[in-house]
């Protein structure tokens, strides 16, 4: 989907991907290529990060996807289900992006997280 809406925007905006995950599907390898694709039909300009989520996360699969990206934009981050929304706000405010519909998405989405894993695990 992500590669979707890049090629459909790459003109207008420079695309940026928030990848919430616990690296376990066993797909870093057709993830990899999905960046490259996305970043090379943006003109290089993608940013990714991704966030490492739960006490089991794969953090090294997912740093190795934000590694496919040069020049420091692919970042990991790590969060806890007490600290997603913080780690969505700090993401928010260290891009250009950080305008109030950027934080409205990142708000909603920590909710709907702790919301699932709420349910599912507790």
């Amino acid at each position: 989907e992500a590669q979707r809406v890049a090629q459909r925007n790459h003109n207008t905006h420079n695309p940026m991907v928030l990848f919430l995950s616990d690296g376990c599907a066993g797909d870093t390898e057709a993830a990899k290529a999905s960046i490259g694709t996305i970043d090379s039909e943006s003109g290089g300009e993608l940013q990714l990060h991704m966030v490492a989520f739960g006490a089991h996360a794969a953090a090294g699969q997912l740093q190795d996807m934000a590694d496919k990206l040069p020049d420091g934009r692919g970042k990991l981050h790590r969060a806890t289900l007490q600290d997603v929304g913080m780690v969505f706000a700090q993401i928010a405010k260290n891009t250009a992006a950080s305008d109030r519909i950027f934080r409205a998405v990142g708000d909603k989405v920590a909710r709907a997280v702790t919301d699932k894993v709420y349910l599912d695990y507790f």
